[in-house]
């Protein structure tokens, strides 16, 4: 529900150009909605459809993009939907969250909560991280007991790597960090600060998928899918290091990534064709 309205800034992906805006602030919306024509004109694009249901039960379909949204000194990367190009710019609850204010709907205007973290003690704040993420920089703040998955996965909204035991065992959340492949589920996310970070969706470039990406096209290599992306990601970590692995190099390099549906046979192919593409 609307409270009362703020003046912010909303950026380009880059968070180089930022136009002023005045936004109802609106914590009955998840996410912010910036009316169309100002995001094209920042040149943020549309990433997905989604589903959202009214109040009234109707369900509407709305694309949403990712940019910045500053306010004084604070700023966040948060997902924003295209609203109506008359429509009116609501800043909704997630980009709030980031950027650790609160309405107060009494004096009509946003507080900091830096003190409300998981933990309710005096000393317990956020932590600003900084990252290169697919060669684009980063900032997110952040509960320093977070791991590096949720914070890309939840606060930067980078999808591609996923959970699958949370303790490091099926390297389903592969990604590579400072050149190194991590199971980012086991490191704590201050851990990764100033670090440059490859995902999934950093292999492809101008629209031409990776060799190992499409290798695992090329060999039939993917069958439901929800462990490929850090089996490529170990892939190319392993080609980065040895251009001409055998079939034994190949299969313990991906030792530390679990597949239920493959049998493995498909994705030591897929490596081994890549590193001959």
């Amino acid at each position: 529900m609307g409270t009362f309205h703020v003046d912010l800034e909303i950026g380009d992906p880059e968070g180089e150009r930022y136009n002023k805006v005045s936004a109802l602030v609106d914590t009955g919306s998840t996410y912010t909605v910036m009316p169309r024509p100002l995001l094209e004109q920042l040149g943020v694009n549309p990433r997905e459809q989604a589903t959202f249901r009214l109040a009234d039960g109707r369900s509407v379909e709305q694309e949403i993009g990712q940019t910045w949204v500053r306010i004084g000194e604070k700023s966040v990367i948060t997902l924003v939907v295209f609203g109506e190009r008359d429509g009116p710019a609501l800043l909704g609850a997630y980009a709030l969250e980031g950027l650790l204010l609160a309405p107060d709907p009494i004096a009509k205007k946003l507080v900091p909560v830096e003190g409300l973290l998981m933990s309710n003690t005096a000393t317990a704040r956020k932590l600003e991280v900084h990252y290169t993420i697919n060669g684009r920089a980063y900032e997110a703040y952040i509960e320093p007991n977070l791991t590096l998955l949720e914070v890309v996965r939840d606060e930067l909204r980078l999808t591609g790597a996923k959970e699958g035991c949370g303790t490091g065992d099926c390297g389903a959340c592969s990604m590579i960090v400072n050149g190194k492949l991590v199971t980012s589920c086991l490191m704590l996310a201050p851990q990764a600060d100033g670090a440059e970070i490859t995902t999934i969706e950093g292999l492809a470039t101008h629209g031409d998928l990776h060799p190992v990406q499409q290798a695992f096209i090329d060999t039939g290599a993917v069958q439901c899918g929800f462990c490929i992306p850090g089996m490529i990601m170990a892939g190319k970590a392993l080609l980065d290091q040895n251009s001409k692995p055998d079939e034994q190099e190949i299969r313990a390099a991906i030792a530390g990534n679990l597949c239920r549906c493959t049998g493995y046979t498909k994705i030591v192919e897929a490596i081994a064709a890549a590193a001959e593409a």
